[in-house]
């Protein structure tokens, strides 16, 4: 049987100005597996998934996604594929709706209902931030 591979790293380097964060980072990720980073602070995990989520491109090296490009994913890709980082980034000046409708426009495939059944089940108000 094929191995699927949903994501592919090969050779991926990055610096930010002189500061190398890494050098030739390679690793796969078979489709359907769950894949988790761990490391000390510093060591380019972050970094990592932002190339993986295409917000920033590597000095050098391929990610891909599907088979994308991941700086240039497809919307097709980009629906199907979540990352989790430890904690969230929530913004203090957002309200839960003004968070849902931010998080929406991420996911052409965002279903508001589980979102809000979660947000009665804590009972925690729209308009709570």
């Amino acid at each position: 049987m094929e191995k699927t591979y949903a994501i592919e790293v090969t050779n991926l380097t990055h610096y930010y100005g002189k500061k190398n964060v890494f050098t030739n980072l390679n690793f796969n990720v078979l489709h359907g597996s769950i894949f988790g980073l761990l490391g000390k602070n510093g060591t380019g995990k972050t970094t990592t998934i932002n190339i993986l989520n295409g917000f920033l491109k590597p000095t050098s090296g391929h990610c891909k996604i599907y088979g994308e490009d991941s700086y240039k994913l497809s919307p097709k890709v980009k629906a199907d594929v979540g990352f989790l980082i430890e904690g969230h980034v929530q913004y203090g000046f957002m309200d839960v709706r003004q968070i849902e409708k931010f998080y929406s426009g991420f996911y052409p495939k965002w279903d508001k209902e589980p979102y809000y059944e979660l947000i009665s089940k804590l009972k925690i108000t729209e308009r709570q931030k």
